[in-house]
């Protein structure tokens, strides 16, 4: 579709984040970890080093980039977030609710750039507002609630007749109130009573689970699926895939690399062009711009479909 909305915030500004700044060569050697669920480099994780080297920090000459990949093992975030603070980085980027919220426990003084969160980092309390975050955190958020509407919006379109959604979340089956999981089921909810529809959650602990989910819920049967494809359901991606379509039930996720392994439908922002513009905070704050410095957010990152 081409009525595509910007859907990510960026919290700081063009003008409190000056690229000038940036385009000075480094003198020193500078040290920043990055931390992600993914199982391994990727094309995001590639964008950013990329962008990194276009703007002057280049690996091997004035720039040491420690890579953790959690691959969807959320509970190894505080031991990669304690290992950054003996390295004493730079800056950390750090993508995902857990891993941010381990990096923030666990240093106020190493500045933080979130890749991304899907549930809001003021209630998470990664930042004091998005109009100035304060503290060590700064980076990027989807709206959730909005993102979650939009693509019920577009099931509703697919299968019109569709009165039952159900809302499959990973990462453990344990979707607390503060989750990014959480925030979306909000979001889908509200969108769901305007639309005449009615969401459930069905939360999983392990893909095992998939099979035979609707056998036990014999009583309520979902006519399409909404999938928030955190970490946990990217690395499991193909187990998911093939349940989907052996169940033939209309499916839309939340991470557009889904369409690239054969899924029907996905909307979200543009996952590589995040990655490089958080290389480009990542670049300002080595330059010496403050995290806390920023002053309002901006919108960023086209949502794809």
């Amino acid at each position: 579709m081409n009525n595509r909305r910007k859907l990510i915030f960026a919290l700081g500004t063009a003008g409190s984040f000056p690229f000038a700044a940036v385009s000075q060569q480094p003198k020193k050697i500078y040290r920043i970890g990055f931390v992600t669920g993914r199982p391994r480099l990727d094309e995001p994780s590639e964008a950013f080093r990329q962008r990194l080297r276009e703007l002057g920090y280049v690996e091997g000459k004035n720039l040491v980039i420690e890579w953790r990949f959690l691959q969807a093992r959320a509970d190894r975030a505080p031991e990669v977030a304690a290992e950054f603070v003996r390295l004493n980085l730079d800056c950390m980027a750090a993508a995902g609710v857990g891993p941010i919220r381990a990096a923030k426990q666990a240093t106020t003084s190493i500045p933080i750039v979130m890749i991304n969160v899907d549930a809001d980092p003021v209630e998470l309390g990664f930042v004091a507002s998005l109009a100035r975050p304060g503290g060590n955190v700064t980076g990027f958020t989807a709206i959730a609630h909005d993102l979650s509407a939009k693509r019920l919006e577009l099931l509703k379109e697919l299968v019109p007749n569709a009165k039952r959604v159900g809302m499959l979340v990973g990462d453990g089956g344990n979707p607390g109130p503060l989750t990014a999981a959480m925030a979306h089921y909000r979001g889908a909810e509200s969108a769901a009573r305007k639309l005449g529809m009615e969401v459930r959650l069905l939360a999983l602990k392990s893909p095992d689970e998939l099979e035979g989910l609707f056998d036990r819920m014999a009583d309520w049967r979902p006519e399409v699926l909404s999938a928030f494809s955190a970490s946990w359901f990217v690395t499991h991606r193909a187990s998911l895939l093939d349940w989907a379509g052996r169940m033939k039930i209309p499916a839309m996720y939340s991470n557009v690399t889904f369409m690239e392994h054969g899924a029907l439908m996905a909307y979200s922002d543009d996952v590589v062009h995040r990655h490089r513009e958080v290389a480009g905070y990542v670049a300002k704050i080595l330059s010496g711009v403050k995290p806390a410095d920023s002053s309002s957010p901006r919108n960023s990152s086209w949502p794809s479909i």
